[in-house]
């Protein structure tokens, strides 16, 4: 089916070529206002956008509160692409109106590239729909071309110097938020945190009340508590604050040999609403140019970043420096 699409999808883009070039070649019409007026004043008044591309993606927004998206139903949308979306949504402007020797190659930009477009409010009322394109020469203008309309035009946000269709992508991936833990103590039920090469150094921490304790061992193999102050167990879980991914790995190649391999430290959170996450992080031994480990100071293996299994389903990577502050050992 998707195939089918897609043949169906460049079928039209090449009669939009051939039709738009010759409407609008012939054309000595004005501006009418409708054409050219891309954006949207009251961006608080958008309930979802959906965005389509000719390969077949297609990315569901779908805005939750005033400030949190989810897409296609499923995820957390990043608020830093989510407000570049929005901004570029409110802020978008026509630069000028193309000139007639610069019209085939906007079209032919908005048929076999662009992305379509498509805002409605909380009433499920399409507010606008349009096509995005790729840009002129020196890139201080993208294509545009509004549902219906018989010519595109140059646009831009005043200010800014740069594509603007790069803020349109349509890989549900790439839209998916970064953070994986970002909780507040008072959110945090227990946290367990195990190494299964070094089993004497996990640990547990579970709410008691309006404390937290603190045992050795898993969560089914829980031992005596431990002996750790209140201050050290607060600084602790202040680090599931704002802890984030470089980036998503799904599809990795050697995803299934990583899967395979037994993880240097496996997270288990649960919050007070009873919500699980688990995550095992696999080293990433740095190496030479001959595939040879690198050694520190204290002859040990250079890791500065890690594999993530996250929650059983998604591959990730993330930064030593970023995770390495959850990698403690409370003694006794």
């Amino acid at each position: 089916m998707k195939s089918t699409n897609i043949v169906l999808f460049s079928l039209v883009a090449a009669l939009l070529v051939a039709v738009l070039y010759f409407t609008i070649g012939n054309k000595k019409g004005s501006l009418d206002g409708y054409d050219f007026n891309f954006g949207v004043s009251d961006t608080a008044s958008i309930q979802s956008i959906y965005l389509f591309d000719r390969a077949g993606n297609k990315v569901e927004l779908d805005r939750l509160t005033t400030s949190e998206w989810r897409i296609n139903n499923k995820y957390k949308v990043r608020a830093d692409a989510i407000k570049n979306l929005l901004d570029c949504i409110h802020d978008v402007t026509l630069q000028y109106r193309l000139p007639r020797n610069a019209v085939k190659n906007a079209v032919e930009s908005l048929a076999t590239s662009g992305i379509k477009v498509e805002i409605y409010n909380s009433k499920k009322e399409k507010i606008k729909c349009y096509y995005v394109g790729g840009t002129n020469a020196d890139e201080t203008a993208t294509f545009f071309i509004m549902e219906n309309a018989q010519e595109p035009y140059a646009c831009h946000i005043p200010g800014f110097i740069g594509g603007l269709r790069i803020r349109y992508f349509t890989e549900e991936q790439d839209w998916r938020d970064r953070f994986l833990f970002a909780l507040r103590q008072e959110e945090i039920e227990s946290v367990a945190v195990e190494y299964p090469l070094q089993n004497a150094s996990s640990f547990v921490i579970h709410r008691a009340g309006g404390a937290f304790t603190v045992q050795r061992g898993t969560p089914l193999t829980t031992q005596k508590g431990l002996n750790v102050n209140s201050a050290a167990i607060e600084n602790y879980l202040y680090n599931f604050r704002h802890l984030g991914i470089e980036g998503f790995e799904n599809g990795h190649p050697q995803t299934d040999s990583i899967r395979a391999t037994v993880p240097f430290v496996i997270f288990r959170v649960q919050t007070t609403d009873g919500k699980k996450s688990l995550l095992k992080l696999h080293p990433i031994l740095k190496r030479n140019n001959d595939n040879e480990i690198l050694l520190d100071d204290r002859k040990s293996p250079i890791i500065e970043r890690f594999f993530g299994e996250w929650n059983d389903s998604d591959l990730v990577m993330v930064q030593g420096h970023v995770f390495q502050k959850l990698f403690t050992r409370f003694q006794l």
